[in-house]
């Protein structure tokens, strides 16, 4: 499975079981994300927690054995086979720099245009600089609106039509979003870096 952050939130981006297993996910986004893989009877349960700026992960088996792994940066992707130990392995970012890609469902729309069948939908990418909302269809992502964090500035490098490019900056950190269109879908790029203090 593959468990992502984004804008203070934990996801669960996939969620596959092996061969006989099924899973189920009953928390799909927010600060505590869960669910469980089950066979013949079998039960392996998962919740990962964002506790500050580390993930704590709990599996828990059927016989109720649990094991917590320690914590890890953020800024990781965790991935875990159903069987009935769970092995988690863990990649950390390079801590100046992180940039967790998300496809963004699709569900919520706006407006139709009446030029084109494919409805124009709207999306939110959040940041702790600042929020930007897109219109968006498979022809082109517009930028619609910015709203700034208290001490943040921003700057567009690109409003649309093949990407949306939108900089927070202020002057500890800098947050750069891309928003644009792809064969997967919607996908939004947040990168984070420190800025550097001047001699």
């Amino acid at each position: 499975m593959v468990i992502g952050r984004l804008a203070g939130s934990l996801w669960v981006f996939e969620a596959t079981p092996n061969p006989g297993w099924t899973s189920k996910i009953t928390t799909s986004v927010g600060r505590t994300v869960s669910g469980a893989f089950t066979k013949d009877g079998a039960v392996v349960t998962y919740r990962f927690t964002l506790d500050g700026d580390v993930v704590r992960v709990l599996i828990v088996e059927l016989d109720g054995s649990a094991s917590t792994t320690a914590a890890q940066n953020v800024s990781q992707a965790t991935t875990a086979p159903p069987a009935t130990t769970l092995a988690t392995t863990t990649t950390v970012a390079p801590t100046t720099t992180v940039a967790p890609t998300t496809t963004v469902a699709p569900t919520t729309t706006t407006t139709t245009r009446p030029d084109n069948e494919d409805r124009v939908k709207q999306e939110a990418i959040d940041t702790e600089g600042g929020t930007i909302v897109v219109s968006y269809t498979s022809e082109f992502v517009d930028l619609e609106s910015v709203d700034t964090a208290p001490g943040f500035d921003y700057d567009i490098d690109n409003d649309g039509p093949n990407k949306v490019v939108v900089n927070f900056e202020s002057d500890d950190v800098k947050y750069e979003v891309v928003v644009e269109w792809t064969d997967d879908g919607l996908i939004a790029t947040i990168e984070y870096e420190e800025e550097e203090d001047a001699d």
